[in-house]
């Protein structure tokens, strides 16, 4: 069953109610530090998987991916990796090298947690991250909405001075004779003009 989206001004409830719901894995190699997350996790009440070394993979369920960075670890570039969407990540770390900074960097994180692991900071860590990740996600719909609507209008650009030049029509006249195509197929005049410069292209082969 899908969760319901979160709205555009999230609460700090609201994102502590889809913790909750949230299927969480921690890479981390079995030692205090990951006992204390584990313990902090199941009291706020996360579905937490726990593995080490790193998968190559993640589970199909993850929501939220916490990992350990280590510097003789090599961390696959999950980002690439995920077919489905994008996890909310939290890098854990024991200290700052360049080596660890630019793991980060390429593993693209939402947030840090410094180690050794103290009985209060995960909760807002996870709030803040996971605050950040869907941020992040209206962002590229919003880009991917706009290049999408800026495509459509190259599209009916190339459309109309293509009936210009087969029609002898002006550009008031090629634009009226789209709109019209639109009305009759009831499709949008993006997707008309698409469709006659596909055609175009096919009758060149």
């Amino acid at each position: 069953m899908s969760r319901k989206p979160l709205p555009q001004h999230i609460t700090f409830q609201a994102l502590l109610r889809d913790l909750r719901n949230l299927h969480i894995t921690l890479f981390h190699p079995d030692d205090e530090d990951r006992q204390a997350i584990q313990q902090q996790l199941l009291r706020i009440g996360c579905q937490t998987q726990t593995f080490w070394p790193p998968r190559p993979s993640l589970p199909a369920t993850t929501d939220f991916l916490l990992v350990a960075v280590h510097p003789d670890i090599v961390l696959p570039n999950w980002i690439e990796l995920q077919q489905t969407k994008r996890p909310t990540i939290i890098a854990i770390i024991t200290y700052e090298s360049p080596t660890m900074l630019e793991s980060m960097l390429e593993l693209e994180v939402d947030a840090l947690l410094p180690t050794p692991i103290r009985s209060f900071g995960l909760l807002s860590t996870l709030v803040h991250a996971r605050q950040i990740n869907l941020q992040r996600q209206r962002l590229q719909r919003q880009i991917h909405r706009l290049d999408l609507k800026l495509q459509g209008a190259k599209d009916v650009l190339k459309a109309k001075h293509l009936i210009m030049k087969s029609r002898g029509l002006n550009e008031e006249q090629a634009y009226e004779l789209l709109r019209e195509q639109a009305m009759q197929q009831r499709i949008s005049i993006e997707t008309v003009s698409k469709n006659i410069l596909t055609a175009q292209a096919v009758l060149k082969l």
